[in-house]
C-alpha cells in the first residue's frame, strides 16, 4: 500500500515535468536556430517567443496532469478509509475477545497486509494512464504547408479565432514554416483590413525573422501601428517601443505612437523635421480608424501646454526655407476635414 501511495505524484513533480518538456522543446528550437547563425541569446529569445504563450500551455498541461492526481488521491483516500474501518473492526473483535496479545496483534498484521495486496492492482487498474504531452493537430498543419495559398487559407481561419488562441497558434507554429514565403503568407490575414487583434505580437515575429523580406514586411506594417519607421533605424529603438506597447490593446498603442510622434515633430528641426513631416505621407490610418481612434484630430489637436500642430503649422508656413514650407503644405493638408483654419492657412500659404 505504501508503494501505490508513493506513486501519486506531488503538485510540486507535475510542474517539475511540465517545465522539463517546455524547456527540452526551447532548447530544441534554439539550438535549430544556432545551427542557422542566430547567436545562442537571441536563440533562446526567438524560441521563446515563436513558442507562444508559456503560462497558457503550461496551465492546459497542468490541468491534464491534475486530472490524474486528483483521482488517485481519491483512491487513496478511498483506501485509507477501508484500512481504518478495517482495523477498528479488528481492534473491536479482539477487545470483545480479550485475546489482544502478540498472536492476535499477527493476525491483525496479517490480515491488512492481505487487504491491502487485494485493493493495489485495484486501485492501479482504476488510475488513468499517465498521457504523453501530444502536439495540437492545428500546429501540425503548419509543417504541411506547401504553397502560399494553403498558407494563407490556413491563416485566415487562425485569425478567425479568438485573438490570443490565433496568435499563440501563429507564435507556436512559426518556426515549423521553413519557407519565407509561406510566413509571409500567414502574416497577410493578420495585418490586412485594419489589423488582427494581436497584429503588433505577431508583427514582431517578422521583425525578428532571419529572411530579410519578412523583416521588411514586418517593419513596413509596423510603421502603421508605430508612426515611426523602425527599417533604417537602430534595433533598441524599436525594441523599446515594442516593450512598450506589447501588453497594450491596439487603441492604446495607437495613442501611445501617435502621441510619440507628435512629441518628435515638437521637438524636430532640419532634416529631421523634414523627415517627420514627410511620414503622415507613408503612414496607413486604416489600424486606426478600425478601432475609433481619429489619429488625425488627435494629432493635431493634442499638445497641451507645449502647444498643438494649429499653433505651429503657420510658422512652417512662413520659414524662409522652401523645403520646409513644401514640407508643411504637404502635411497640414491632410488635416482638412479635422480644423476649418486649414483651408485658409493653405490659401495663404500659396499667396506668398
Amino acid at each position: 500500500m505504501r508503494g501505490f501511495f508513493d506513486s501519486v505524484r506531488s503538485q510540486a513533480q507535475i510542474e517539475a515535468e511540465i517545465d522539463a518538456e517546455l524547456e527540452f522543446h526551447l532548447a530544441e528550437r534554439a539550438r535549430e536556430l544556432v545551427e542557422q547563425g542566430v547567436n545562442v541569446e537571441e536563440a533562446r529569445t526567438q524560441a521563446q517567443r515563436r513558442f507562444g504563450s508559456l503560462a497558457d500551455v503550461r496551465r492546459r498541461c497542468r490541468n491534464i496532469q491534475m486530472g490524474e492526481r486528483i483521482m488517485l488521491q481519491r483512491i487513496n483516500f478511498v483506501l485509507n478509509v477501508v484500512l481504518v474501518v478495517a482495523i477498528v473492526l479488528l481492534g473491536w473483535s479482539a477487545w470483545r475477545g480479550k485475546r489482544q496479545d502478540a498472536q492476535v496483534m499477527a493476525a491483525l498484521q496479517a490480515e491488512v497486509q492481505k487487504l491491502s495486496s487485494l485493493l493495489e492492482p485495484r486501485a492501479a487498474a482504476l488510475a488513468p494512464p499517465q498521457q504523453p504531452l501530444t502536439p495540437d493537430p492545428m500546429l501540425v498543419r503548419f509543417g504541411a504547408l506547401k504553397t502560399s495559398e494553403e498558407a494563407t487559407a490556413f491563416a485566415t481561419q487562425l485569425a478567425a479565432l479568438e485573438p490570443r488562441r490565433g496568435r499563440d497558434l501563429i507564435c507556436a507554429g512559426w518556426s515549423a514554416v521553413t519557407d519565407g514565403t509561406l510566413r509571409l503568407a500567414l502574416l497577410r490575414p493578420f495585418v490586412e483590413g485594419g489589423g488582427h487583434g494581436e497584429a503588433i505580437e505577431l508583427l514582431d515575429l517578422a521583425a525578428s525573422d532571419p529572411d530579410p523580406d519578412v523583416r521588411a514586411f514586418g517593419f513596413e506594417c509596423l510603421r502603421n501601428y508605430a508612426w515611426q519607421d523602425f527599417a533604417d533605424r537602430p534595433r533598441p529603438i524599436y525594441r523599446e517601443w515594442f516593450e512598450r506597447v506589447r501588453d497594450l490593446d491596439l487603441h492604446d498603442a495607437l495613442e501611445y505612437s501617435v502621441d510619440q510622434y507628435h512629441r518628435r515633430l515638437r521637438a524636430a528641426q532640419g532634416t529631421e523635421l523634414l523627415r517627420e513631416l514627410g511620414f503622415i505621407e507613408v503612414v496607413d490610418l486604416q489600424p486606426a480608424t478600425a478601432r475609433g481612434f481619429d489619429a488625425l484630430h488627435d494629432l493635431w489637436w493634442s499638445g497641451g501646454e507645449a502647444g498643438n500642430i494649429l499653433d505651429r503649422a503657420p510658422a512652417w508656413l512662413r520659414s524662409e526655407d522652401p523645403e520646409l514650407r513644401e514640407a508643411a503644405e504637404r502635411f497640414i493638408a491632410h488635416f482638412t476635414l479635422v480644423c476649418d483654419e486649414v483651408p485658409g492657412m493653405l490659401r495663404e500659404a500659396k499667396k506668398r
